[in-house]
């Protein structure tokens, strides 16, 4: 869901938008909006890995990014690599795993 936020979380919670803040930061060392964030960039990264191929954009339109480029930064900010050299790379593996 795109439009996933702080407030639509700590209402399902029962909680304040403050008090998930608060309890977020003390289990995860992640504010609400880098923790829904990286949860988004972590189903990508199953997506990437999927043999589905999968666009770029379709992958950040599936995981709730609205901007292809803001998803792409975010990604390469967490993983280190862009997501279409991340895909690259599983490929060169899965290619070497093939061989032995």
């Amino acid at each position: 869901n795109p439009d996933l936020n702080a407030e639509m979380i700590a209402a399902e919670v029962g909680i304040s938008r403050v008090h998930l803040y608060r309890k977020l930061k003390e289990l995860t060392n992640q504010s609400t909006r880098d923790f829904i964030r990286n949860i988004r960039l972590k189903q990508a990264e199953i997506l990437l890995k999927s043999k589905k191929n999968y666009s770029m954009s379709e992958i950040a339109q599936l995981v709730g990014f609205n901007n292809t480029t803001y998803f792409s930064n975010a990604f390469k900010e967490l993983y280190g690599v862009s997501p279409s050299k991340y895909t690259e790379r599983c490929k060169e593996k899965e290619e070497e795993k093939k061989d032995e």
